[in-house]
């Protein structure tokens, strides 16, 4: 639609209407780009063995809005600035009207399972409710390389985590530190079983689960056991 709409590739309107307004200077989205900018190469652990490089650095270009953004840490905060002005830019010249920002953030979607990407759905953004307050996100994941971001609208906070830091952002969700003002802010915590054991009849659901698909990126199947109490 980007490309209909402004008669660009997606690359070109990025780096127009974004990239080079918010003067981005270590965020690219084509693989001669990047080869410049000394980026990480992802990392993939078969079971029982050490994490080594992948073989593909990046996603088929004809994906490229799904992932294939190489920005650095600073460059993802930059960008998280500019939703937490409400679309200005770091001259407070405005890239985006204040009107589509809050649309964004606004409730457009339930999710059915609020463990897994959010408790709704913005526009793009995925939406969280931390003890009350709208914290605002997206994840993303390409081969081997995770990357985290959640924004705090009312602590003009922003977090970013990435490339390959799965478990750093486990441990860091779980932790809590002095922000602004002397508040303490402490993310989510982690999806954990309840300390009292939920009694519940698991008989219907006795089985083996197997996600195939995944098994074509990581050479192995992800494989979902249940089983009776002993």
């Amino acid at each position: 639609m980007i490309e209909k709409l402004t008669g660009q590739t997606w690359d070109k309107a990025l780096r127009q209407r974004l990239i080079d307004p918010l003067g981005l200077r270590h965020t690219v989205t084509l693989p001669e780009e990047a080869i410049l900018l000394s980026a990480a190469v992802g990392h993939q652990a078969p079971a029982g063995e050490e994490p080594r490089p992948v073989t593909t650095f990046l996603l088929p270009r004809s994906i490229g809005p799904a992932g294939l953004i190489t920005a650095s840490t600073a460059d993802v905060l930059a960008f998280a600035r500019l939703h937490l002005t409400r679309g200005l830019g770091p001259q407070d010249n405005r890239l985006l009207s204040e009107d589509s920002a809050t649309a964004m953030t606004e409730r457009h979607a339930d999710v059915p399972n609020k463990h897994a990407f959010g408790d709704s759905w913005g526009l793009g953004w995925m939406r969280f409710d931390w003890d009350g307050r709208l914290v605002i996100g997206h994840d993303g994941g390409t081969v081997g390389q995770f990357a985290y971001l959640r924004i705090v609208p009312e602590l003009d906070l922003a977090v970013t985590c990435s490339p390959t830091a799965a478990a750093l952002w486990t441990s860091t969700r779980s932790c809590s530190g002095p922000v602004r003002r002397n508040r303490r802010y402490c993310l989510a915590p982690p999806v954990s079983p309840p300390a009292q054991p939920i009694d519940v009849d698991a008989a219907p659901y006795i089985g083996a689960y197997e996600r195939p698909a995944a098994a074509s990126r990581s050479s192995r199947a992800t494989r979902v056991c249940v089983s009776a109490p002993s």
